[in-house]
């Protein structure tokens, strides 16, 4: 299982993951502690899972496949 951790907590969380063998990285790591949250404020209000990548922030409504 892979963590991101939200920008609510410190660094910190991702570095004890991390020391404890999981695959976790902060938001602070990939510049996002500001992320785009307003653009897809919207969609997590309606129930979607958000995944931010280096090159782009896809969303996806829930239930995924649903018309």
């Amino acid at each position: 299982m892979r963590f991101l951790v939200d920008n609510a907590l410190s660094p910190d969380v991702a570095e004890g993951l991390r020391r404890a063998g999981h695959d976790a990285v902060h938001v602070r790591d990939y510049g996002l502690q500001a992320a785009s949250l307003p653009a897809v404020s919207e969609a997590i209000e309606k129930g979607a899972v958000v995944v931010f990548e280096e090159a782009r922030i896809r969303v996806r409504s829930l239930p995924i496949g649903a018309d």
